[in-house]
């Protein structure tokens, strides 16, 4: 799926050119994006639970991220109902 990038997303570098969504963009898009909606309610939440147990979550950049797309409030209360984290 290619879609335009919001500004500032949270993108990996690859030999200096940002190439690829980073596990936060993904976990962001994955809840927000309409695109994504077979993945909403249950797997994306375990989705979440995977990416946190076994990935090192920028929570802030995640946060950040969210809240460039209008929806902070709605992704701190699913990392907080899930794993605890305060922002």
């Amino acid at each position: 799926m290619i879609k335009p990038i919001v500004s500032r997303a949270p993108l990996l570098n690859y030999k200096g050119v940002k190439t690829r969504a980073s596990i936060e963009k993904i976990l962001v898009d994955v809840v927000i994006d309409s695109d994504f909606s077979v993945w909403h309610d249950f797997e994306s939440l375990r989705l979440y639970d995977t990416a946190f147990d076994g990935y090192n979550i920028n929570v802030k950049r995640m946060l950040g991220y969210a809240q460039r797309r209008g929806r902070k409030q709605e992704i701190t209360e699913i990392i907080n109902d899930r794993h605890q984290i305060y922002d």
